[in-house]
């Protein structure tokens, strides 16, 4: 009787998460048809509805959506990796077929972005896992690395800008600059390191132990972050991260994934809303374009350029410029933004999508899924259930650097690369959770 109790459950959590992603994507176009198109037409987010788009992306929609939603709740091991898959689906996926069926974009790129989730969702449930051996003195290595990386990042704000606290958004630019001009050694990687992987995985850890002075050190170093690079990301990390925790340990495993697609939907109606009641795009500007149709946007356009100016086989990073030829004059980022915004200050970064088809065309979308699958094969190959906890919140950290970076700029500049190295030596977390939702 348990057992059919408990399968009752699952297929209830399951059906409902099927209509919350659904409904998800029409809150989505309603957005984009109500406040985008209208106010920010002038961008590029046109209004030119095709039926059979439309038709189209929410049929692929339900195929893809119940086929990552059944592994997600019919499966008994749960791996961390697996809501950091979960989230870059509501992120990059639905947006992009909203926009295609919404702005008539091309069928050929959405069908690679298809073929690209496809092979995805297939093989992180296919792949197994690695046999790894547990690592001795965990937590003292833990620690100790995490110390000395948030005192080097101290040290540096000291010396370079000093020590002083900024909450004032509209200063964010101008505090960027100076930050910029400073030209702090090695801050461009380790800043990034610290304020994306390290500290928010110190932060996880410090908060399920209810260790509330290294808690006070953790959001201190962030906030310091913050106030000295301008790079509002900073702040809300934290809030992201203990979000995250709350809901994991409250509601277990499986409602998770329901309970941030509703807030993450609710988000984008709030944008609706606030315009209709105030008469205020801000939300929708910032919520909704800037998080989820921007991204779409510029992966459409990295395909149209690309496609008719050939690939760049990684030409353009260091490592791999040495030995191969990049034709442009300027990085891809700027290269997007002289083309289709008239402005090559402007960088124009996009997410695995638009990275994978510029480096190798079709053949990326099966390369760069098979990178990003095997990397998080061995992230979950050192995880347990007693680490899922103190690692599903950091992890979700990095669902935008993935939607927004290239597939190597997050595994280097952006710390995802730390943030797995890190987690061999997380120590086991003895705080009861909920596992099942």
């Amino acid at each position: 009787m348990k057992n059919g109790s408990s399968n009752k459950i699952e297929l209830s959590v399951f059906f409902r998460s099927f209509l919350v992603i659904v409904l998800y994507r029409l809150v989505l176009d309603l957005s984009y048809i109500l406040v985008i198109s209208r106010f920010f037409n002038y961008e590029g987010y046109y209004l030119i509805i095709n039926k059979l788009k439309v038709l189209e992306s929410y049929l692929f929609l339900i195929v893809l959506g119940a086929f990552i939603l059944v592994f997600i709740y019919f499966r008994i091991r749960v791996f961390p990796s697996e809501f950091l898959l979960y989230l870059l689906f509501l992120f990059t996926y639905i947006p992009l077929g909203s926009l295609y069926a919404l702005c008539d974009k091309p069928r050929l790129f959405f069908y690679y972005s298809t073929f690209f989730w496809f092979l995805l969702i297939f093989m992180y449930y296919v792949f197994p896992i690695f046999k790894v051996r547990r690592v001795r003195f965990s937590k003292f290595l833990f620690l100790t690395c995490t110390i000395l990386f948030n005192m080097a990042v101290l040290f540096l704000i000291f010396k370079y800008l000093g020590i002083s606290f900024n909450f004032d958004l509209s200063l964010v630019y101008e505090i960027r600059s100076r930050y910029v001009e400073s030209n702090i050694p090695f801050a461009g990687y380790l800043f990034n390191w610290v304020g994306y992987a390290i500290n928010p995985l110190f932060l996880s850890y410090v908060f399920n132990k209810r260790q509330w002075l290294t808690f006070i050190f953790s959001i201190f170093i962030q906030l310091l972050l913050f106030s000295q690079t301008g790079l509002k990301s900073f702040l809300f990390v934290p809030i992201l991260v203990l979000g995250v925790n709350w809901l994991y340990q409250k509601y277990g495993s499986k409602k998770l994934y329901l309970l941030t697609t509703l807030l993450i939907g609710l988000t984008v109606a709030l944008g609706i809303l606030s315009y209709f009641l105030m008469g205020d795009i801000w939300v929708s500007s910032l919520l909704t374009r800037r998080t989820f149709y921007v991204p779409a946007l510029l992966s459409f356009y990295y395909y149209d350029f690309f496609t008719s100016r050939g690939f760049t086989y990684l030409a353009q990073h260091r490592l791999f410029g040495g030995f191969l030829k990049y034709p442009y004059s300027l990085n891809p980022p700027h290269l997007i933004g002289s083309v289709y915004f008239g402005t090559p200050e402007m960088g124009a970064n996009n997410g695995i999508l638009g990275d994978s088809y510029m480096n190798f065309g079709f053949l990326g979308a099966i390369l760069w899924s098979f990178v990003l699958i095997l990397f998080f094969k061995i992230l979950d190959s050192f995880c347990d259930m007693d680490k899922n906890e103190v690692l599903i919140g950091p992890l979700a950290v990095f669902a935008n650097a993935f939607t927004n970076s290239a597939l190597l700029t997050v595994m280097t500049t952006h710390g995802f690369l730390i943030l797995l190295l890190f987690s061999i030596i997380i120590p086991k977390n003895r705080i009861k959770y909920r596992s099942e939702g």
